[in-house]
């Protein structure tokens, strides 16, 4: 099986004052779909970094004051339970407490030390002989308080619909699924974990109905898939209406890209004409999403040549302004005063001739 497991991180720049643009958009959002789940206080530890979890072991807390304490992490623990453990030491002075960051994706150390307070040094944290603290993103020192680095937890039955989508949840209606010819409608409105959903998909067994097909979870731990548990028929799972909660869940709709391939390369092979049918759909709609999101990078790259232009020209226009003043021809300017000098003392000669002037002239002003 396929499944797209590259960056999720975007690449911002600043092109003008409040002005920045998108250089990147994660692959999974293109391709494939990760249901990129937020870290939750409940989530097991074994759960985290991609599955690989983090290790028992302990590590040592200093803060800014430089009151130091050590933290064990014990096997089977979750997260809430690495928050608890800073948060009730009982070490006077000790100044760091622990929650998650506001992105949820990780560990969020802050110190309390105030002005009043003498502060020696960053707040910092080591390990005890072990990796826990590395594995937890929070290894390393800050002169603030200390953010953590993402800890990717996988997708698990016990994970919430709202916690995916990092943190912003789903909005889930209800899916076609299309198996052998015959097509069965299954309501996902208002389920609240994975685990319901998979639940959900499962019971469509026969004798209940013509469905049978198995939900499960995918390897890489973002996602889950249907498949028809008959091999001469290959299960395709569509949007219902205007609906695109099978999009957005990654198992069929065209949201994720390379389930579409695999399954079409599947369905040709079985000589499914019903599967072919609807996964050519479903291509479809992955290439338009796949043309909207170059239509998007298209845009920010034209702004970034109109900035680019402007920026130009505004360089030209300052050079100039500063040849103007600074690259002054020393020969050329002594000459012109000197003919602008000729010039007024030639007047002031005309203007005497002319005028007459005498001291009664003055007087009678």
């Amino acid at each position: 099986m396929a499944v797209y497991t590259g960056n999720s991180e975007t690449i911002d720049i600043a092109i003008d004052r409040n002005q920045t643009v998108s250089l990147t958009q994660p692959g999974s959002e293109i391709f494939g779909a990760d249901l990129n789940p937020a870290v939750n206080g409940n989530d097991a530890l074994a759960s985290l970094n991609d599955g690989i979890g983090v290790p028992a072991g302990s590590f040592s807390i200093t803060g800014r004051n430089g009151i130091n304490a050590s933290i064990p992490v014990a096997a089977g623990a979750t997260v809430n339970d690495v928050i608890m453990a800073i948060n009730s030491l009982v070490v006077p002075l000790f100044s760091v407490t622990a929650s998650l960051n506001s992105s949820r994706d990780g560990l969020l150390l802050t110190d309390s030390s105030t002005s009043s307070t003498v502060i020696s040094q960053s707040l910092t944290v080591t390990e005890s002989g072990g990796t826990t603290a590395e594995s937890l993103g929070i290894l390393g020192q800050r002169d603030g308080d200390l953010i953590g680095r993402s800890l990717n937890p996988i997708v698990t039955a016990n994970t919430l619909i709202a916690d995916l989508d990092g943190g912003n949840g789903l909005t889930l209606g209800s899916i076609n699924i299309v198996n052998g010819g015959l097509t069965t409608l299954v309501d996902l409105t208002g389920l609240a974990t994975i685990g319901q959903v998979l639940d959900s998909i499962d019971s469509l067994t026969p004798p209940v109905n013509a469905a049978n097909v198995t939900a499960t979870l995918n390897s890489q731990g973002n996602g889950f898939r249907v498949v028809s548990n008959n091999p001469t028929t290959v299960a395709v799972v569509q949007n219902v209406g205007t609906g695109d909660t099978a999009s957005i869940l990654g198992i069929g709709g065209g949201g994720n890209l390379f389930l579409v391939l695999e399954s079409l390369e599947a369905a040709l092979l079985a000589d499914d004409t019903s599967a072919i049918s609807g996964l050519l759909d479903a291509l479809s709609s992955s290439g338009d999403h796949i043309s909207d999101t170059r239509a998007i990078f298209g845009v920010a790259s034209n702004r970034m040549d109109k900035v680019d232009a402007i920026h130009d020209d505004s360089v030209v226009a300052l050079t100039e302004q500063l040849s103007a003043v600074e690259d002054s021809d020393i020969i050329q300017d002594a000459s012109d005063i000197a003919a602008l000098e000729l010039a007024f003392e030639a007047t002031l000669n005309v203007s005497a001739r002319v005028l007459q002037t005498s001291i009664l002239d003055f007087l009678r002003r």
